[in-house]
């Protein structure tokens, strides 16, 4: 069995990431021209298959948010900035905002819980924690935005 560095799975996770928001891999392959096979190969987390360029392209595009590319960018050190789109909707008010973080924070912990009940922390149980942070760091983004709305005077 191969093994592979940190930076290889933190690409592989948002690929997975990607297929997810996407619709699924049968979805990703309809939108991409591959067959759902070639789509799961990416989502493997020990397959070395990766999406080509202008798939990923076209599946950000898609789903409106540079998951794979952002986390390119992170890798070599630098962070991607909207350029003035708009970015997804906001909560409706700040006790909305505190609840969906609430329940994606205790998603997490639940989750991690119940996968680590065994002692035991494998790659299997990484690769959901990381799709389960994904969820959490969106609703995070999300409130910032919010907060950020109201501080302008919106």
């Amino acid at each position: 069995m191969r093994t592979f560095d940190a930076d290889f799975y933190r690409l592989k996770a948002s690929q997975a990431d990607l297929v997810a928001r996407c619709g699924g891999q049968k979805r990703c392959g309809e939108i991409v021209g591959l067959v759902q096979s070639a789509v799961s190969y990416v989502v493997q987390r020990d397959n070395p298959a990766m999406f080509s360029v202008a798939a990923k392209l076209k599946l950000e595009r898609e789903c409106g948010d540079p998951v794979v590319t952002r986390v390119c960018a992170e890798l070599q050190g630098w962070t991607l900035e909207r350029d003035g789109a708009a970015p997804g909707a906001s909560p409706a008010n700040a006790f909305a905002a505190v609840a969906a973080l609430g329940t994606e924070y205790a998603d997490v912990v639940s989750g991690f819980a119940q996968r680590t009940a065994d002692g035991n922390f494998s790659r299997a149980d990484g690769a959901a924690l990381d799709r389960d942070l994904a969820d959490l760091i969106a609703k995070a983004e999300a409130f910032r935005r919010f907060i950020a709305q109201r501080a302008a005077g919106q």
